[in-house]
């Protein structure tokens, strides 16, 4: 029996020839490399990012750089050939040169297994991957070009890589200025790099995004407004400063506002611009009747005078109070002298205290509001005020009225120089109407005039005639 043959007994069949499996050897073909069996030999290949050592270490012809050795069936390996790992950044490793490997003249190389990093210096860029790209070894490098940072189109593959935007913010463009390996992208005015509270510009190096520019906040200053003001942004690169109601501003006056001046009390200003004092914001004189102009009423108490009195006025923040001097009232009330009247509404007035009103019910007298704080008070006929027999009395603002007294008609008497007349009046019998009296003869005698009957009434002060017998 031999290598490659079989004793084959007879009536067996023979069973075929099989190929020698040639990688089945113990190191058939080094490290780093393949190995395929072919029939009587085998074909060593070194794996991708390496060459044969025999072939040396640079200006290896392209041809070889892909070729294989192939070993006749036991031929041992040759450490000799050992797989060796290709500098990628021998810009002269195969030959003729065909731009796979090494990274040009400029950039910084850096190989690994299949493939270099080329990272070009500052100032330049790769067209299409921006400062540094991976080139596999069957890549060709291009080159590093002088980077054209504020070029928006620089590289259109990579649109925001350079320059800024070509947004507009309020009527401006982001500015860029040109730097080495980058740019500055400045805001315009009023606006701030996005996702910052305070910068205005910022450096953002080739191949970097830029992410924009915001509104500046511009109540978020210090002191925006002065005090009694609101603040509001409601434009681009500008803040309106608005005095709270019950303010207006110093730099406007103090008086002739026009009425839709006074409910606009605002001013605007540009970017961060100081708050000028100047403009702080004053508390409204509600009392100064040309507070408005032309004046319409709504501020101040009025001009009138009231028996040669002002109206008092004392200002609130959003009001005024009226007072009507001694003696008056606010119009539409009775006794009312004092009103808080809202600023932009119109004082109504005053107008005379009628005391007979305030001071009154006067049972049995009549009142008249004679004149000013006074009220003339006159007794029904048959009261009097004062005894014996005065009815009118005079009083001032509040003096107490103590009443009206009934009158006892019986002080007038019921005379007759011979016989004795009863009289009587409401004093003594309430029955009897006031500011009479009855005048009632004795038995058989009649009222002189009245022969029918035994008594007469007799109004007020006047004269009984006596009595005279009854006729028969």
């Amino acid at each position: 029996k031999t290598e490659g043959s079989a004793l084959i007994p007879k009536g067996t069949v023979f069973p075929g020839c099989t190929d020698v499996n040639e990688c089945a050897i113990e190191n058939p073909c080094g490290s780093y490399s393949t190995c395929i069996s072919k029939v009587g030999s085998r074909q060593c290949t070194c794996k991708r990012g390496y060459h044969f050592k025999s072939l040396g270490y640079s200006s290896i012809p392209q041809s070889l750089l892909s070729e294989s050795i192939i070993l006749n069936r036991g031929q041992p390996w040759n450490s000799s050939n050992e797989c060796t790992l290709n500098d990628n950044c021998l810009s002269y490793f195969d030959e003729p040169s065909s731009g796979r490997f090494g990274c040009g003249n400029i950039a910084d190389c850096d190989s690994s297994i299949g493939g270099r990093q080329c990272t070009c210096p500052e100032g330049y860029y790769i067209k299409g991957a921006g400062i540094s790209a991976y080139f596999p070894d069957d890549a060709v490098f291009t080159e590093c070009l002088p980077s054209d940072s504020c070029n928006y189109d620089f590289d259109p593959t990579r649109l925001g890589e350079y320059g800024c935007d070509k947004e507009l913010y309020g009527q401006n463009t982001v500015e860029c200025i040109p730097m080495n390996n980058g740019r500055i992208c400045k805001c315009p005015a009023g606006f701030n790099v996005k996702r910052s509270t305070s910068d205005t510009s910022l450096f953002i190096p080739n191949g970097d995004l830029f992410a924009g520019c915001t509104d500046v906040d511009e109540c978020a200053i210090a002191n925006p407004c002065g005090p009694n003001a609101v603040c509001t942004d409601p434009e681009l690169s500008s803040r309106r400063c608005a005095c709270k109601p019950g303010y207006h501003l110093s730099s406007r006056g103090h008086t002739g506002f026009s009425e839709s001046d006074i409910q606009t009390q605002a001013i605007s200003i540009i970017g961060d611009e100081p708050w000028d004092p100047v403009n702080n914001c004053t508390q409204n004189n509600n009392c100064d009747v040309n507070f408005d102009s032309p004046s319409t009423g709504s501020y101040g108490c009025g001009v009138e005078t009231y028996n040669n009195m002002e109206v008092s006025c004392q200002s609130g923040l959003l009001e005024r109070t009226c007072t009507c001097p001694r003696g008056f009232a606010i119009i539409g009330t009775v006794a009312t002298q004092s009103l808080s009247i809202p600023a932009g509404q119109t004082f109504p007035g005053c107008h005379d205290m009628n005391e007979c009103e305030l001071y009154g019910p006067y049972e049995n007298a009549q009142c008249e509001n004679t004149a000013f704080l006074e009220r003339t008070i006159t007794c029904d006929p048959g009261f009097y005020v004062t005894p014996p027999n005065i009815a009118v009395v005079v009083l001032t603002e509040n003096q107490p009225f103590t009443g009206c007294l009934d009158f006892n008609e019986c002080n007038f008497g019921c005379p007759d120089t011979v016989r004795t007349v009863a009289c009587y009046d409401s004093t003594s019998n309430s029955a009897i109407l006031p500011n009479t009296r009855i005048c009632a003869c004795p038995p058989g005698y009649s009222p002189s005039g009245f022969p029918q009957s035994s008594n007469i009434t007799l109004t007020g002060s006047e004269l009984f005639g006596g009595c005279v017998g009854m006729l028969c």
